[in-house]
């Protein structure tokens, strides 16, 4: 019966639409699990907060599935156009000088380059902890439904 209930408390998830917030909460009944209603530890890393086995194993084979890492693949890309776009915007004087040093004369080259080479350096490093710390806290440990998406480009 174990099985029976997991299918059903999985098919009843993904009808409502709600299998992001709903693991979270899912509980079932003990005569059918044979369990006792106090929590036990989840093995997924990501599920630390899912009170029991039974939604730690829903909430996995949903996050585990082809079309979550599709999603997750995409949110990557979006959070790295998004950080790169906004990168531009703030560092764009750089990519001039580091351009200007190919057309101007021997000293002024060298400090175009000594400014700009660190400079942009210093502006992929922070664009790569930016990108680290927004995937983090959107997209890690979480199921992304179809409008996630969107909204990742324009959250702040």
């Amino acid at each position: 019966m174990p099985f029976l209930e997991l299918c059903l408390c999985f098919v009843a998830t993904k009808q409502v639409g709600a299998l992001h917030s709903a693991t979270a909460n899912l509980t079932c009944s003990s005569k059918y699990t044979g369990q006792k209603d106090t929590p036990t530890l989840a093995t997924h890393p990501h599920s630390r907060n899912i009170k029991t086995d039974l939604a730690a194993a829903v909430f996995h084979s949903v996050y585990t599935s082809r079309t979550q890492r599709q999603r997750r693949l995409l949110a990557g890309l979006i959070l790295t156009t998004k950080h790169t776009l906004r990168g531009l915007l703030f560092s764009w004087p750089l990519y001039l000088m580091a351009l200007g040093g190919f057309y101007a004369p021997f000293p002024v080259d060298v400090l175009l380059w000594a400014i700009a080479v660190p400079g942009i350096g210093l502006s992929l490093a922070i664009l790569i902890r930016g990108v680290h710390a927004a995937y983090s806290e959107h997209v890690t440990g979480k199921i992304q439904r179809r409008g996630d998406l969107a909204r990742l480009f324009w959250r702040e």
